[in-house]
């Protein structure tokens, strides 16, 4: 898969640096390599504008108060979140702070997304994942932007409306713009500042033998 991200200054090495993150300390050391570690952290990455009580996270997510009891100590004892008393209850939230974070919170995006991306590609030529996602700047209240090159708009948006997350994700809209390769020729009638933006993304799905009008 070709990444146009790697020419970017701003997302050099990305894969090889989650990849050396998520092998070494987070998977090795801590909590994130199993289901429910990764799908509260990532629960509380997507919504880090927001903070949460325990039972209010396992509702959310769809696992037991047990679990959610046991994931949310070890990660609050290993730094990756927060925690705050109020109360008789404890509100957590994700630690920005922490040098796993900005990566941990684009992978997790691509991650709900992956899905999708398997069913697109037969009809795609291109996908990139843009915007605040992949700039790991989104919150509770942000889309999934997409942009996507295919002949085959109508059935992309079917696609598109079609897909559903899984819980505690459902509420995430996915925004697509869809462009034929022949639109992309006449790419001067695109706006510059809009392909700027495109170009600051990262590919998440190419064709082998697509050669790129961006």
């Amino acid at each position: 898969m070709k990444n146009d991200c790697l020419d970017n200054p701003q997302y050099a090495h990305y894969i090889e640096h989650i990849l050396d993150l998520l092998s070494d300390e987070m998977i090795n050391n801590t909590y994130l390599a199993s289901t429910n570690h990764q799908i509260v952290y990532g629960f509380l990455a997507k919504n880090s504008d927001k903070d949460f009580y325990e039972r209010e996270i396992a509702r959310r997510t769809g696992i037991s108060y047990g679990s959610a009891n046991r994931v949310l100590n070890d990660l609050y004892a290993q730094d990756y979140i927060m925690r705050q008393d109020r109360g008789k209850l404890a509100f957590y939230t994700v630690n920005e702070e922490d040098p796993a974070f900005h990566n941990y919170k684009i992978f997790f995006s691509i991650y709900l997304i992956r899905p999708l991306i398997k069913q697109l590609a037969p009809h795609s030529f291109r996908i990139i994942l843009f915007g605040s996602c992949a700039r790991a700047e989104d919150t509770s209240q942000s889309d999934i932007d997409l942009f996507i090159v295919s002949v085959d708009k109508e059935i992309v948006v079917k696609i598109i409306e079609g897909y559903s997350f899984r819980k505690g994700f459902e509420n995430i809209y996915i925004e697509p713009v869809i462009y034929s390769p022949d639109e992309l020729i006449d790419s001067e009638k695109i706006d510059q500042k809009f392909l700027s933006l495109i170009k600051e993304g990262i590919t998440v799905w190419e064709k082998t033998d697509y050669e790129s009008r961006l």
